[in-house]
């Protein structure tokens, strides 16, 4: 990014897509751009298995946290979030380790 731009957030999980006939897994990887605030709170641990991701749209803005939340303050009270102009992503295959 050059000097002056908004920072992003790559956010890259795997995930089971169900509306597959076999379940199989896939990475979908999202795109938080120019973002304005975060919270990473990291305990004494190295690694998480996140089981529930949320998106919300407030105020002409996208939220992404690590729990299930539908209000501002449910997004914030999360140990990870994020807020943004907007969010994109895609899918590919899945994959292990970076990607």
């Amino acid at each position: 990014r050059g000097h002056g731009e908004p920072a992003g957030v790559t956010i890259v999980v795997s995930v089971q897509d169900l509306a597959t006939v076999d379940e199989q897994w896939v990475n979908v990887t999202l795109d938080i751009h120019a973002v304005s605030e975060m919270k990473l709170a990291l305990g004494n641990w190295s690694t998480a298995v996140i089981y529930s991701l949320s998106i919300g749209f407030f105020d002409d803005k996208v939220y992404l946290c690590n729990e299930e939340a539908n209000t501002i303050e449910e997004f914030r009270s999360a140990l990870f979030w994020v807020k943004g102009e907007k969010c994109t992503w895609f899918i590919s295959a899945y994959q292990e380790g970076p990607v």
